[in-house]
């Protein structure tokens, strides 16, 4: 009786102990499976739904519609991200027909407001040297008049730059090509632009460095980003000035310790009428990309806030028709 009770209980030990390892190999089953799915939507769907995020959060931030989404795959996310690259292609050229009619309608304005206002400016500093003649003749001299019809000179300068920029945007320009002495071209224009005294100028450039290229259209560009990083040194700095030959190409860069360039906005300094300045029409910059282009060469930058601006040319060094 006693064997008997013995063995009843052996039995029952021994199925509790298999219904118990197979509990456990279940719920090892099951969470191992659990495991399995997370880490599939983990590092599988979820982590391509995140990368797609991250790139158009990405594209949203820097404006850049050129940007197109990763396409991975024949899934469903992967002909989503093909949508998403479609609807970008179709905004893309839709901002692209609007900057060409803008840009067109601008340049239209620009050949009229500039033909309109040379003739009458070229007659107000015809009389301002006139009339300094006459007071510098006198017996009786007059500083302050002197210095007062400086003062007008200048801002007619200012004036004429724009209605420059108006004319050199808006005109069909055929560049005339002939060689230039870069170094000789350089020290001119640094002789003849108001660089205060708390701008120190540097250049380096080989004296014979020369190019084929338009002696009045570079001389333009040179000015105005010359005149750029002189005033975005407002309280003093470094002009630096640089030429030298890479290969078949000649690379300028004019360079200032000035304030920067904002980096929100930096992707729009080449747009005509966009300006910061309270001053200004905001055509310099863009009339500069037009007319590097026309010459066959590029024009770049690169800006750190706080540290400075450096504008960088890249022009052929022979004759492209």
């Amino acid at each position: 009786m006693i064997a008997e009770y013995t063995e009843s209980r052996q039995i029952y030990r021994e199925g509790i102990v298999h219904v118990f390892n197979f509990a456990f190999a279940t719920l090892s089953c099951v969470t191992l499976i659990g495991v399995g799915i997370f880490l599939m939507f983990k590092y599988g769907i979820l982590k391509d739904i995140e990368d797609v995020d991250k790139e158009l959060e990405k594209i949203g931030e820097s404006g850049d519609i050129s940007a197109r989404v990763s396409v991975k795959g024949d899934d469903e996310i992967a002909n989503m991200c093909k949508i998403i690259n479609g609807m970008l292609d179709k905004l893309e050229r839709a901002q692209a027909k609007i900057q060409e009619e803008r840009i067109s309608a601008i340049g239209e304005t620009a050949t009229i407001i500039a033909h309109d206002l040379r003739n009458p400016l070229q007659s107000i500093l015809n009389n301002i040297y006139l009339i300094e003649e006459k007071v510098k003749a006198s017996e009786k001299p007059q500083p302050d008049l002197l210095e007062k019809l400086e003062s007008i000179k200048f801002q007619i300068r200012y004036v004429d730059k724009i209605v420059s920029d108006l004319y050199f945007y808006g005109t069909t320009i055929k560049a005339v090509k002939t060689e230039i002495n870069l170094w000789e071209l350089i020290r001119e224009l640094i002789s003849y632009s108001p660089i205060p005294s708390n701008i120190k100028t540097e250049i380096f450039c080989e004296e014979r460095l020369a190019v084929v290229s338009d002696p009045i259209i570079l001389r333009h560009v040179l000015s105005n980003i010359i005149t750029n990083a002189v005033q975005a040194m407002s309280e003093g700095g470094r002009l630096t000035i640089e030429g030298k030959r890479e290969g078949e190409k000649v690379v300028l860069t004019i360079t200032d310790t000035g304030k920067g360039i904002p980096k929100e906005i930096q992707a729009r300094i080449f747009e005509p009428l966009f300006t910061t300045k309270s001053k200004g029409m905001g055509m310099g910059l863009a009339v500069c990309k037009r007319l590097i282009e026309l010459l066959g060469g590029q024009i770049t930058f690169h800006s750190v806030e706080g540290v400075g601006t450096t504008f960088t040319i890249t022009l052929p060094s022979y004759n492209v028709k």
